[in-house]
């Protein structure tokens, strides 16, 4: 046997360290460009300033705010990966480059070429069947799909509208990294996903860690943004979490987990049908007080026909959290289950688990989820939607679109490369500076 063919394990490190956002793409302006035009304004700088003039009037929001008051021409460079020339512009004493939209990060590719196997690679496609179809090396798409992670999640999706929600719903996605068990901290609103961080702890401290990403996002688009509520479950880590972040966000408490709970133990009760009518028709009511009448009056029902041990300590743990649930009464645009985040990662979860989880540097995992994340707000509707909600989906095709009322092109991902100029970030905080 050749001893060349025979392939030698390698030890792996274990790195835990955590991605940390850089200012390099903070300097690159994604403006959108048509590929035809481009080409023929790129070295002419008379017509490219009045280009980025017009830019600068009708998306302001894709510049720096200080372009509004004076800007240079500088140097002309040329790519040799896209045979493309592109030119910076001196902003003060800043450089930035500026890149037409139709071109992925570092030059890489057109996103009309890759725009289709990116969304394979969104549905959990395997590399090598991605390789198989359209050339290339797994690495070279992996690293694609990778990259788009390091752009602001909160930023990049609300980057025309300006603002964050205010209702949000967030849950934990158990996950797997190196064999150990992680957690997906996963904030949702407006059908879009706002964070999707990887956290090593279930505690207190590294929820906390998870979910101060989306914060800070948040804020940097958004000064002195709070949300108004957040919907969780029960688990004691993940209120404290988000109220050691926004003191006073109001925690709504998920009825949903409540009832899957009661009905997964009633199934074999003969009275199951009464108890679940039950059970909806305190959820069903319109006012605190009716509600909170018809948990009383659901308990006592409880003590009186259910034998069953389990499903009477559910009953009794529904009732004993009737004021944990009615505080949604004092605020009713909040979402009062977690299915806007229980959606999303009902999806993630089958993207990792085709993908046989995590396996590399822990900065990897947080990249990936923050990339699945991204490309969930800005990817198309699948046909079912389409065709559910023709008026919607001719209009605006995709969750960030429909979020923003807007969206810069038709093509999925030129529309996601110009909402993340400078890498989604109007303004930079100082340790990303």
């Amino acid at each position: 046997m050749n001893h060349q063919d025979v392939k030698t394990p390698r030890p792996r490190s274990k790195d835990t360290g955590l991605y940390e956002q850089s200012n390099r793409g903070h300097r690159v302006i994604r403006l959108p460009f048509e590929e035809s035009a481009y080409t023929e304004i790129v070295d002419d700088p008379e017509l490219f300033r009045a280009y980025v003039d017009d830019y600068l009037t009708k998306f302001a929001e894709l510049l720096p705010d200080s372009m509004q008051l004076s800007y240079h021409l500088d140097e002309i460079r040329y790519s040799k990966r896209q045979q493309l020339y592109y030119r910076r512009v001196k902003v003060g004493k800043l450089k930035y480059t500026i890149q037409p939209s139709f071109i992925t990060p570092y030059w890489t590719a057109n996103c009309e070429e890759v725009a289709y196997p990116l969304r394979l690679i969104h549905q959990g496609t395997s590399f090598d069947l991605i390789v198989e179809g359209y050339g290339r090396h797994a690495d070279y798409w992996y690293r694609i799909f990778l990259h788009i992670g390091r752009f602001s999640i909160v930023g990049t999706t609300a980057r025309h509208q300006g603002v964050a929600p205010k209702h949000l719903a967030a849950d934990e996605k158990i996950s797997h990294w190196c064999g150990e068990e992680i957690c997906i901290c996963t904030t949702a609103s407006e059908d879009c996903l706002w964070g999707a961080e990887a956290s090593q702890s279930s505690d207190e401290a590294g929820l906390e860690q998870g979910y101060s990403i989306f914060k800070q996002e948040a804020q940097l688009l958004e000064e002195g943004y709070q949300p108004e509520t957040v919907n969780t479950d029960g688990w004691k880590a993940t209120r404290k979490a988000w109220k050691n972040l926004f003191e006073s966000v109001v925690l709504i408490l998920c009825f949903l987990h409540g009832y899957l709970k009661i009905r997964s133990t009633s199934k074999k009760l003969a009275c199951k049908n009464e108890l679940m009518n039950l059970v909806w028709e305190a959820y069903e009511q319109e006012c605190k007080e009716d509600f909170l009448l018809k948990t009383t009056e659901l308990e006592q029902w409880a003590n009186k026909y259910i034998e069953h041990q389990s499903t009477h300590e559910n009953v009794l743990k529904l009732c004993n959290k009737a004021t944990k649930y009615a505080a949604y009464y004092e605020q009713p645009n909040a979402y009062r289950t977690s299915n806007m985040v229980d959606r999303p990662m009902k999806k993630m979860n089958q993207f990792l688990v085709n993908k046989q989880y995590f396996h590399g540097h822990f900065a990897s995992a947080q990249l990936l989820t923050r990339a699945w994340a991204l490309c969930y707000n800005f990817m198309p509707f699948c046909s079912r939607y389409k065709y559910n909600h023709p008026q919607k989906a001719e209009k605006f095709n995709s969750r960030a679109a429909q979020y923003n009322q807007f969206q810069y092109h038709q093509n999925w991902l030129i529309n996601l490369m110009t909402s993340a100029s400078l890498n989604g970030f109007r303004r930079v905080s100082p340790q990303m500076s």
